[in-house]
């Protein structure tokens, strides 16, 4: 078994075609690299964002309550705060 190129710097060269050849593999691996990481990015920006959306709810929540100054039992309000719950999430599909 023979190889090709005499050496590794013919290798790399490889008559004269090298920095396309090279160019093109550098830009193949970035191009799969971004598509394996950008869901990932994209992923963690949808979490942040929904679970700053429940902050602000729950916050809503809190702050009618205390403005309002209703006597509401726990039930009703543990019933608002899973509507709100319900509305970010539907918000964040």
């Amino acid at each position: 078994m023979s190889m090709y190129f005499d050496s590794w710097s013919g290798f790399l060269a490889m008559e004269g075609h090298g920095l396309y050849v090279w160019s093109a593999y550098a830009i193949a691996l970035a191009v799969i690299a971004y598509n394996l990481i950008a869901p990932l990015m994209a992923k963690r920006r949808v979490i942040v964002q929904v679970r700053r959306q429940v902050r602000l709810v729950q916050r809503k929540v809190i702050v009618n309550e205390v403005t309002t100054g209703s006597g509401d039992d726990t039930e009703n309000r543990t019933e608002r705060q899973e509507e709100g719950l319900e509305s970010v999430k539907r918000s964040a599909q």
